[in-house]
């Protein structure tokens, strides 16, 4: 995953290891630093790009808001609420667009700019936790790819 300069030229997001916890029925994500090295602006035209091979992307790639406590970056992913009825799941990802570049590369933009704060990518699929796909499974790192909006 990487962000797509004005000139068309590709920058690096910060990859962080993060922790995957499980608490009840709540999916939570953990990095241990407070920020990312990487700022970008948030605006809806900024773009990002990936390469995925034969994977669906509106299935396999995540935004996610990090929510910042001191000394380490938390995310909820899901939270199932289980009622009398039915099982409702929150999902706190952000909406992205997608669209084909070429033969499974994919370009990426938020459709609404977005507030300063702490963001990441997740790459899902349990495709390994390499630096270029997250993996997730409880209790284990996986790699996420970070940045900063200000």
């Amino acid at each position: 995953m990487m962000f797509v300069n004005s000139d068309g030229t590709l920058a690096p997001l910060d990859v962080t290891m993060m922790s995957v916890e499980s608490k009840g029925l709540k999916v939570i994500y953990k990095a241990d630093e407070p920020t990312s090295k990487v700022v970008h602006s948030g605006k809806k035209s900024d773009q990002f790009i990936v390469k995925l091979g034969n994977i669906n992307p509106e299935n396999f790639v995540e935004l996610l808001q990090f929510d910042v406590k001191k000394k380490a970056r938390t995310s909820e992913l899901a939270n199932v609420k289980l009622g009398k009825k039915k099982a409702d799941v929150e999902d706190n990802s952000i909406a992205i667009e997608m669209k084909k570049q070429s033969d499974g590369v994919f370009i990426f933009s938020t459709k609404e700019d977005l507030q300063p704060g702490e963001y990441f990518f997740l790459l899902k699929g349990g495709m390994g936790g390499s630096p270029t796909r997250s993996e997730t499974i409880n209790g284990q790192n996986i790699a996420a790819f970070c940045f900063t909006v200000k």
